[in-house]
């Protein structure tokens, strides 16, 4: 009897042990596809009204711009930027809130005190992204994935600044190719859609104001998918991979690499000029005398850009990681 009371203590526990559980694999792109249409049904007006004015304002702009008013169009567009920041975290707002009742009036009034922050992260992800492109352009990819959930970081647990991109990274980490590949079909299907509506006006119009009018108008309804599907891709990564640090070095690399890659870009671009206008000058000054020849050949100027200390090697050990992975 004993000993049966024993084994009966012994399972107890074993199945009071908490059992570890392995890697969570991310929600497959079906899946996705279907709860991304559930929430934009539920939610497609209240997602119109949030983006129907700086919409609105690309429109006028792009009219304004056909009649040759160029400097008000200018001026147009520029507010209409500034409002589609805004409108794009009330969008975000909306849906990582969409259990919530929250109103256009109130998502945008939720936004705003993050207003700032939005365009900074913006500035940064911008800055950091070209430089990588201007370093041979497979960082800029590579940055463009990894930072893709920067503006949702800040708005769902207001990390703010380069700390918003960095933590962004940390969710896509190890995860790099399924991000990319799940990305790439919902992209394929907005370009499908817009491929599709410009053969539809095509054959109705032959105005280009027409065909930017309704390009602007597919965006009240393309929107909103894009950021519902990458919402719930960030909610899935952020469960998949759990409480994430960002270590303060990580920060610096990625400013560092993006000053060098725009440093690089302006190396490159004041060469091409002064290469440029060393062959006109030579092509106006009347080319070669008769006693000259080019048996020296034209001499190239050699570039060399030198990363600062550990950035070249921990540039080259971030794209090896996201390869491998």
């Amino acid at each position: 009897m004993g000993e049966y009371k024993l084994m009966d203590n012994m399972e107890t526990a074993a199945q009071a042990v908490p059992v570890p559980e392995g890697p969570k694999l991310l929600m497959g792109v079906w899946a996705l596809l279907e709860k991304t249409w559930s929430i934009y049904k539920d939610k497609l007006w209240l997602a119109i009204g949030i983006l129907v004015t700086p919409v609105v304002l690309m429109t006028l702009a792009s009219y304004v711009g056909q009649t040759g008013l160029l400097l008000i169009a200018s001026v147009i567009s520029l507010v209409a930027a500034l409002i589609m920041f805004w409108a794009q975290g009330a969008l975000v707002l909306l849906f990582l809130n969409r259990e919530s009742d929250l109103s256009v009036k109130s998502a945008y009034k939720n936004a705003w005190p993050k207003y700032w922050s939005l365009l900074w992260v913006s500035i940064l992800t911008t800055f950091i992204t070209l430089g990588g492109f201007g370093l041979f352009v497979i960082p800029g990819l590579i940055f463009t994935v990894w930072f893709m959930f920067s503006m949702i970081v800040l708005m769902a647990e207001g990390e703010r600044g380069i700390k918003a991109l960095v933590k962004s990274r940390e969710y896509v980490r190890n995860n790099f190719w399924p991000v990319v590949g799940r990305y790439l079909v919902i992209m394929i299907l907005v370009l499908l859609a817009y491929i599709i509506l410009g053969i539809i006006t095509a054959g109705l119009t032959d105005s280009n104001i027409w065909s930017v009018i309704l390009a602007n108008l597919l965006m009240l309804f393309v929107i909103p998918a894009l950021v519902i599907y990458q919402v719930l891709l960030y909610e899935d990564l952020k469960a998949a991979k759990g409480v994430v640090e960002v270590k303060e070095q990580a920060k610096t690399t990625y400013l560092l690499i993006g000053a060098a890659g725009w440093a690089f870009v302006i190396i490159l671009a004041l060469l091409a000029t002064s290469l440029v206008m060393s062959v006109l000058g030579f092509i106006l000054g009347g080319g070669l005398s008769n006693d000259e020849d080019l048996s020296g050949g034209l001499e190239t100027p050699e570039i060399q850009i030198n990363l600062p200390d550990g950035v070249q090697e921990r540039l080259e050990q971030l794209i090896s990681e996201e390869v491998v992975s």
